[in-house]
C-alpha cells in the first residue's frame, strides 16, 4: 500500500500529524471507516452468514435474550409469521460500536474474527481493517485474530509466522498465543506472565526439536552459532526467567516489566521461533551436532 499525501495543513503544520497515535482512544472519523467496512458491506439484511453471526453475537458477546432478534407480524390480516429482526438488530450494533467504550470495540472485532461463519470474509476483510488502523494513525493492529499494539510489518510477520507453526510444534503456538493475549489484552495487561509464557514457548520448543523434554539453555549451549549470540539468547532468557522478578540495578527494588519489555520479548521469541523451525525443524540438527 503506497502511503498517504500529506494535506496541505499537515505539511505546514496546522494539524498534528500524530493526533490520533494513543493507546486509549478511538476517533469517531475512524470508527466511521472501520463500521464502514463491517456494518456497511458485511452485516447485511437477509443474508444466513449475518443471521447466524448475530444470534452469536447476541448470545455470547451481548448476552441478551435470543428470542428478542424475532418479531411476529400479521401482513395484510394473514396468518402471524415470525420473522428475524435484521434491521433493528443491526442497528442495536452499529449504536454500541460508536458510543461504547473503545476497548469494547476491539472486543466487538476480536468476536467478529472468531464467530464470524465466513471465514473467506474475514480474510477478505481483516487486510482492509488493518489499512484503516493504518492509515488513522491508531496504535493497534490486527494479528491473527487478536487486536495488539501496533508493530511495524516486518515484527508482524515475524509474529504471525510464529503463531501458526507446523502442527508438531502446536505447544509453542499455544504458549505464544497465551503471551499474546496476555500482552495485548485491552484492560489490563500483564507484560509479566506475556514474558513467562514466551519463555515457556521456547522451552517448548527445544523439547518438540529434541523428541524429549529439555530446556531453551541446555539447548542454545551447544547451538552452531557466534558465541556473542549465544550468550545474547542466554542472557535474555535468564532475565525474562529470573525466579526474584526483574530487579533495579543499583536499588535491587523489584521491577514490574512495562509494554515496551513485553513488546520487545515477544518480538524477539517470535523471531527465534521462526529461525529455529525453519534451521533445526526438519532434522538438519543431527547433522550439526547435539545440542542439548
Amino acid at each position: 500500500m503506497t502511503d498517504r499525501k500529506k494535506s496541505f495543513s499537515e505539511r505546514y503544520g496546522y494539524e498534528k500529524v500524530d493526533n490520533s497515535l494513543v493507546w486509549e482512544d478511538l476517533p469517531l472519523p475512524s470508527r466511521n471507516r472501520l463500521w464502514s467496512r463491517i456494518g456497511g458491506f458485511v452485516l447485511v439484511p437477509n443474508d444466513d452468514d449475518t443471521k447466524t453471526f448475530l444470534t452469536r453475537l447476541w448470545d455470547r458477546f451481548y448476552r441478551k435474550e435470543i428470542a428478542e432478534l424475532w418479531y411476529t407480524s400479521r401482513p395484510f390480516g394473514g396468518y402471524p409469521k415470525t420473522y428475524f429482526d435484521f434491521e433493528g438488530t443491526i442497528k442495536y450494533v452499529k449504536d454500541f460500536f460508536f458510543n461504547d467504550q473503545w476497548f469494547e470495540v476491539f472486543d466487538f472485532i476480536e468476536f467478529f474474527y472468531e464467530y464470524y461463519p465466513d471465514k473467506k470474509v474475514i480474510d477478505r476483510y481483516i487486510p482492509s481493517l488493518n489499512s484503516v488502523l493504518e492509515e488513522e494513525k491508531l496504535a493497534y493492529r490486527i494479528v491473527n485474530g487478536i487486536v495488539t499494539p501496533q508493530t511495524d510489518k516486518e515484527e508482524i510477520r515475524e509474529v504471525e509466522k510464529a503463531l501458526n507453526p507446523p502442527d508438531k510444534f502446536a505447544p509453542v503456538r499455544e504458549h505464544m498465543r497465551k503471551a499474546l493475549k496476555l500482552f495485548s489484552d485491552k484492560r489490563e495487561a500483564d507484560y509479566q506472565n506475556s514474558i513467562k509464557e514466551c519463555m515457556s514457548a521456547l522451552d517448548s520448543l527445544v523439547s518438540v526439536i529434541k523428541g524429549k523434554k529439555t530446556t531453551f539453555p541446555n539447548f542454545v549451549r551447544n547451538l552452531d552459532v557466534h558465541k556473542a549470540l549465544k550468550d545474547g539468547f542466554l542472557k535474555l532468557y535468564a532475565w525474562s526467567s529470573d525466579a526474584e522478578g526483574i530487579r533495579h540495578g543499583i536499588t535491587g527494588e523489584e521491577l514490574k516489566p512495562l509494554m515496551a519489555e513485553a513488546r520487545y520479548i515477544y518480538v524477539t521469541v517470535s523471531a527465534f521461533v521462526n529461525y529455529v523451525i525453519s534451521k533445526y525443524g526438519e532434522g538438519e540438527i543431527k547433522e550439526r551436532g547435539k545440542p542439548e
